[in-house]
């Protein structure tokens, strides 16, 4: 008699990852200000000099109003105008109108 299959199933308990909220800082995002550029924004706006701040610069509390642009190791956030990009207790980027 030979064995073809064999099937395990397991189940482990595992750790639930817990969050840690930081304190807020300023809105002022300007010690993560690297540079301005011209940016194309639209064929009616066409090119504007625009902000250029570093993402992981960026702290809780931060607030980055656009028109500007934020740049990460592994994206790019384009943050129109009329839209904020803020820096969330958790370090999360949330998008929102103004």
């Amino acid at each position: 008699m030979t064995v073809s299959t064999l099937i395990l199933n397991a189940l482990v308990t595992m750790p639930h990852y817990e969050l840690s909220p930081s304190p807020l800082a300023s809105e002022d995002p300007s010690s993560a200000l690297r540079e301005e550029r011209d940016v194309f924004w639209s064929p009616q706006v066409g090119y504007q000099k625009t902000p250029i701040y570093e993402r992981g610069a960026l702290v809780p509390g931060n607030r980055v109003v656009g028109p500007a642009v934020v740049e990460a190791k592994d994206t790019t956030y384009v943050i129109p105008a009329h839209k904020a990009y803020d820096i969330s207790e958790y370090s999360h980027g949330v998008l929102k109108e103004i």
